[in-house]
């Protein structure tokens, strides 16, 4: 079994709007707190998805948790995305044997298989791209898909780039006050109110 740790020993602040921010756990620094690892488990056995995209795969706990819900499901593949080295071998080397392939690349710097169509996203880069993480991806993002971006708290700035996208008229999300904050949302299409 994974030791929990305290997030609070790894983050400056919680959003002010999380219940009991202290009970909250995560397995490492970074990762997602394991509620949010839960609560994308749950979307990826309620969903189904053929293809998730993870930004920002840090040690591969939340793809992990990802991986245990295409399983259970018995399809899906997860391509989750890592840009530093160190990240990247420990969750390569986590996920060996999974449905997932464990890229080691910048965001930006990579693109989708011809014919890929991400069902369900996880946008957890870095806490300053979540607009940028979104509009590299839109291509290859089904109309119909479920997007979740990370540290959307109002400590962080990844907010900023969700209302960027809003107000564009790109996406439509509702906010979860989680100590770091998840925004979920779908695309807009032309002609949504």
């Amino acid at each position: 079994m994974t030791r929990k740790h305290d997030l609070h020993k790894h983050i400056r602040s919680a959003d002010s709007r999380t219940n009991h921010p202290r009970l909250f756990t995560a397995p490492a620094q970074p990762a997602a707190e394991d509620e949010v690892a839960d609560f994308l488990w749950a979307l990826v056995r309620m969903l189904k998805p053929d293809h998730v995209l993870e930004t920002g795969t840090a040690f591969g706990h939340t793809a992990e948790r990802i991986c245990d819900a295409l399983e259970r499901n018995g399809v899906g593949h997860l391509t989750t995305i890592e840009m530093k080295r160190n990240r990247w071998q420990e969750a390569k080397e986590r996920l060996e044997l999974r449905p997932a392939t464990v890229i080691h690349s910048a965001f930006e710097e990579y693109t989708p298989p011809e014919g890929t169509r991400y069902g369900l996203c996880f946008f957890d880069a870095t806490r300053f791209t979540r607009d940028e993480e979104y509009l590299h991806f839109g291509p290859w993002i089904n109309d119909d898909a479920t997007l979740v971006f990370h540290d959307t708290g109002s400590q962080h700035p990844g907010m900023a780039g969700v209302r960027r996208l809003e107000d564009a008229g790109r996406i439509r999300t509702m906010y979860f006050a989680t100590p770091r904050g998840i925004s979920v949302g779908v695309p807009r299409n032309d002609g949504d109110d």
